[in-house]
């Protein structure tokens, strides 16, 4: 193989955003998820289906659990 630099597309840095989001949603982390979510869709608003949806249950996670 050569020595070729590898690209991220904007749509793979969309979907590991996503998918890191999923995981500290579902790890009780739900500030960091939404942070997450937001940077998902920064990088591509298309690609990741129900986004927003995602961003409002965390962002609503959290402030439930500041507010206890």
């Amino acid at each position: 193989m050569g020595n070729k630099k590898a690209r991220v597309t904007p749509e793979a840095a969309a979907a590991g955003h996503y998918n890191m989001g999923l995981v500290y949603f579902f790890c009780g982390d739900f500030a960091f998820a939404t942070e997450q979510f937001e940077r998902a869709q920064s990088f591509d608003k298309t690609v990741v289906a129900g986004i927003m949806n995602w961003i409002y249950i965390s962002k609503n996670c959290a402030e439930r659990i500041t507010n206890q």
